[in-house]
């Protein structure tokens, strides 16, 4: 009986190498090299085994197996480069070997080179027989482009992911939020919901109503998105749903009101209404923005008068200022200037009247002593860090609005307190898409 098992265990041992030795025999030159390097290489010592390996190429460079296991040596040395060369060689060579794909894709993962991941993993479906393989291939390229938000190619991946797996959640989640990105919104409700029916684990249901929700928010359907949403509101959906949301819209909105950017302001304003009419803040602020685009002539000659016969300086400061204020939004910017350099001269240390000076100066086409004098407020470090950030954003603006977006960029990155911090994540995202 141990003699049996002896003899058995014999045969496994040498049943590798007997296949090697078969395998090289039917494919040209380069035996004797490959079969002492296939031993080189079992004993670890890669280094030796890959000049054996050069020596069987040499003799015959068209067999791809010679490429494959050199490459795995290379891999085991931590010679990437090397390794990915000679798996690239072997796939010339043999176009349907999967093995050598599929390492390919790895290798390129490690380098982080993600679109070569996703060209090696699509030959690797291409070849591949067993639908089980196919379906992994597609669903990593999908969650890799997804994890990119790139939609080219996408739907390739997504058809064949589909056509093995129609009763898969995670394609239809895929699909759903791929039609989202094309702005087929119709199609990503409709994925989106079939999606939700195939579900069998509540944990993944938050990322299904994120994408309908969406969708419908892009329609105008704000009642049902805000149901959906409700429901998608956990993890890192919880930044893109509050930024959906009409109170998102409003500190956007009261943001640009507070550096004087009247329209920018009055437009999300309207974008919080029509999201929610009932929206009580943005009412509110729609009713100072409307008083603001009142003419204030005749408000403008009694302060006037006001100050002719103010007793104390520091009403004839407050006065001064509130003129200022008005012969701003009357669009009298040069005399707005003058009115906030009165009140300087009084109260020096008055930082809102500086910035609207400075605002007023912009508005007179003064650009170059606005923004001098904005870049001076941004810099002050006896403020609030919240009004340092509405002086840092507003020089943000002042930039983008000359066409010099690469200092506004850098202007916006530095916000970062309150509201007007999303007002610049705004400004920059724009800028980066445009």
């Amino acid at each position: 009986m141990k003699k049996t098992i002896f003899l058995i265990l014999l045969l496994f041992s040498i049943l590798p190498l007997l296949s090697t030795q078969l395998a090289a025999q039917h494919s040209g030159g380069g035996l004797e090299e490959y079969v002492q390097a296939e031993t080189f290489r079992a004993k670890r010592q890669y280094t030796t085994a890959i000049s054996l390996y050069d020596k069987a190429i040499a003799k015959n460079p068209s067999n791809y197996k010679y490429f494959v296991q050199q490459g795995k040596c290379y891999y085991l040395l931590k010679r990437i480069d090397n390794a990915i060369g000679c798996l690239e060689k072997a796939t010339e060579l043999k176009e349907d070997h999967i093995e050598s794909y599929i390492a390919l894709s790895k290798l390129y993962g490690y380098k982080g080179n993600r679109q070569k991941v996703v060209i090696y993993l699509g030959r690797a479906a291409q070849f591949e027989s067993n639908t089980q393989n196919r379906l992994s291939y597609r669903l990593h390229i999908l969650k890799l482009l997804y994890s990119q938000e790139e939609v080219v190619g996408f739907p390739i991946h997504l058809k064949d992911a589909r056509s093995i797996a129609p009763q898969n959640p995670h394609v239809w989640y895929f699909s759903a939020w791929y039609h989202n990105q094309e702005k087929e919104y119709a199609q990503a409700i409709s994925d989106a919901e079939a999606g939700l029916k195939l579900l069998n684990d509540s944990k993944d249901t938050p990322r299904f109503y994120f994408q309908l929700g969406y969708a419908l928010h892009e329609i105008g359907e704000y009642q049902k998105a805000k149901e959906a949403l409700t429901k998608a509101n956990v993890g890192s959906f919880k930044e893109k749903i509050f930024k959906m949301m009409p109170n998102y819209q409003y500190r956007l909105a009261q943001s640009y009101h507070t550096i004087f950017e009247y329209k920018t302001a009055k437009s999300y304003v309207q974008q919080a209404l029509k999201q929610d009419p009932s929206y009580t803040p943005a009412n509110e602020l729609g009713g100072q923005l409307a008083v603001g685009e009142i003419n204030h002539t005749a408000v403008i000659a009694r302060l006037k008068v006001a100050i002719e016969h103010a007793k104390d300086y520091d009403t004839k400061a407050r006065s001064y200022s509130e003129l200022a204020l008005l012969q701003f939004q009357n669009e009298n910017y040069q005399e707005a200037v003058s009115s906030s350099d009165s009140c300087l001269i009084i109260q020096p240390l008055r930082y809102d009247i500086r910035f609207l000076r400075a605002v007023s100066l912009f508005h007179a086409g003064n650009t170059d002593a606005a923004i001098t004098e904005m870049r001076q407020l941004s810099h002050l470090s006896n403020v609030p860090p919240t009004l340092q950030a509405q002086f840092t954003f507003a020089a943000g603006v002042m930039y983008r609005k000359i066409g010099k977006n690469d200092f506004a960029i850098q202007y916006f990155k530095n916000v970062k307190h309150g509201d007007f911090r999303y007002a610049a994540q705004e400004e920059i995202r724009k800028l980066n898409a445009s």
